[in-house]
């Protein structure tokens, strides 16, 4: 559907300085509002970077070509982070050894504390 065509830094443009020149291409008439927005995200694991252009609270006329949208630097929570997060909270726990298998709590009431033996 699309390609990132160039990147630049533009530094006349002080909060925003970085220039992404994006091309679309496809088979129908693509009409993205002036107003939409555009944010960068991390597909997948493996971290491929996506341009999202977000139309959802967009009402404006349609973008002509060259035109410009505006980013949106929010920093978004991606899979990979998620998994990190994830990993770091989780801990294994260890496994009842034989001996706490043995204990009062988890004996049938009435047997003894010691095997007998046989």
């Amino acid at each position: 559907m699309g390609s990132v065509a160039s990147v630049r830094v533009r530094t006349e443009l002080r909060d925003h300085p970085a220039e992404v020149i994006l091309r679309l291409t496809t088979p129908y008439e693509l009409e993205i509002p002036r107003d939409a927005v555009v944010r960068l995200q991390t597909a997948g694991v493996l971290g491929e970077t996506l341009a999202e252009i977000d139309i959802h609270n967009a009402s404006g006329a349609a973008i002509e070509n060259g035109g410009v949208l505006k980013g949106d630097s929010t920093p978004q929570i991606g899979l990979q982070d998620l998994l990190e997060k994830l990993t770091q909270n989780t801990r294994p726990s260890p496994c009842p050894s034989a001996e706490d298998a043995l204990t009062d709590k988890h004996r049938s009431p009435g047997r003894s504390q010691t095997p007998k033996p046989r």
